[in-house]
């Protein structure tokens, strides 16, 4: 069974970054996710004590135990896209294989990282929590947290009794649901129960004004472009192309599924649920992409286009801006998924639509499908 990454990891791993960025440290280690998990939970932070007063990010023991479990190729990549993503988010991008001077994870944070995946995924939990991690964390005996617990006499006991009140289920927080959440704030989805709430509704047009006005999109494509980018850097991949514009339409549809989330009354046409509904499989593209990707010429900086060429991101190819372009222009406003996959579908680059056929998907009838969904004259469609 795989599993993913719940909210509350994610955070202690982005927050170890942020620990190793703080202290100057060039290693994430164990006692650095440790001191992460402590400050993203004061309640366990309590019991230990006070932080520990040398934080170095090196790993006194490699965790060998930890890195002998196997862990099924889903959640194996799983836990890859997590560590390069909040690494990102932290420090900026850095091109895989690439020497840098920016912290990384040691051998021994990857396997206790390893060893928390493996036990959410033998106890068939949905995803794993900072719950797991601790358990994995105090399995290492020989790691610096394990030893840091029995120095200072904290009955292991106690710590299982105040964890469970912490996570009283199984992962704590739920899988972050970011762009769906952005959204959200922007007045581009809504939840059950808020379809004619005023409240927020200032700050729905104070973000939609925000975004346009830094952006010259709409906030559906300019956070769906932000997501390819997040994309990119999740695959490893050095460069921002369609294929990841058009995962991250699909990341957009997933998330709205998983938090019931649906588009608002603006947004019914340029936002609802396509390639999900068809079957398309993220896992099954990623695969797909590795065997067929090819690096191609990056594109120029452009005004008003920043975060396309910013160093701290993978830079965008010319096919990618394109794309992106192109759908400011289809159908009429506001712009939104479905308008960005349309403009992949018929974009000269056949990337799109190969995604589309590998899984038995017609590309030519999603077009069609979303010509009409987005009242497209003749001369359009």
């Amino acid at each position: 069974m795989s599993v993913v990454v719940g909210g509350g990891l994610y955070r202690v791993l982005q927050g170890a970054c942020r620990v190793a960025a703080d202290l100057n440290q060039l290693a994430i280690g164990t006692d650095t996710v440790f001191v992460a998990l402590l400050n993203a939970f004061p309640n366990i932070a309590s019991l230990v004590g006070p932080r520990p007063v040398r934080v170095t990010g090196y790993d006194l023991h490699q965790g060998v135990e930890a890195a002998a479990v196997d862990l099924v190729p889903e959640v194996e990549i799983e836990l890859g896209r997590a560590l390069k993503e909040v690494h990102w988010r932290v420090f900026g991008w850095v091109r895989d294989g690439t020497p840098s001077n920016v912290p990384s994870w040691t051998n021994g944070a990857r396997s206790v990282l390893r060893l928390a995946m493996a036990i959410a995924a033998s106890r068939r939990d949905s995803w794993v929590g900072a719950d797991h991690l601790l358990e994995a964390l105090m399995a290492d005996q020989e790691g610096v947290p394990a030893r840091l617990i029995r120095q200072r006499g904290v009955n292991l006991d106690h710590l299982t009794t105040v964890a469970r009140q912490v996570w009283p289920t199984p992962g704590g927080e739920p899988p972050r649901r970011a762009l769906a959440e952005l959204m959200h704030r922007a007045g581009v989805l809504v939840s059950p129960g808020q379809e004619n709430r005023a409240m927020g509704a200032l700050t729905r047009h104070l973000t939609s004004g925000v975004v346009h006005l830094l952006t010259n999109a709409s906030p559906a494509l300019a956070f769906l472009e932000d997501e390819a980018i997040a994309e990119t850097v999740r695959s490893g991949w050095p460069q921002t192309t369609s294929a990841h514009l058009l995962l991250a339409v699909v990341v957009l549809e997933e998330e709205m599924m998983a938090g019931d989330f649906y588009p608002s009354d603006n947004y019914l046409s340029a936002c609802g649920i396509v390639l999900k509904s068809i079957g398309f499989d993220r896992g099954k593209a990623y695969r797909y992409l590795e065997s067929v990707m090819r690096e191609e010429q990056s594109a120029s900086p452009q005004r008003r286009r920043a975060w396309r060429s910013n160093p701290k991101n993978p830079p965008w190819t010319i096919t990618a801006v394109r794309v992106a372009d192109s759908a400011r222009g289809v159908g009429s406003a506001p712009v939104g998924s479905a308008h960005l996959l349309y403009s992949i579908l018929v974009d000269s680059d056949d990337i799109g639509r190969r995604l589309l056929r590998e899984q038995a998907i017609d590309p030519q009838d999603v077009r069609v499908s979303l010509a009409r969904r987005l009242a497209l004259g003749n001369s359009e469609a």
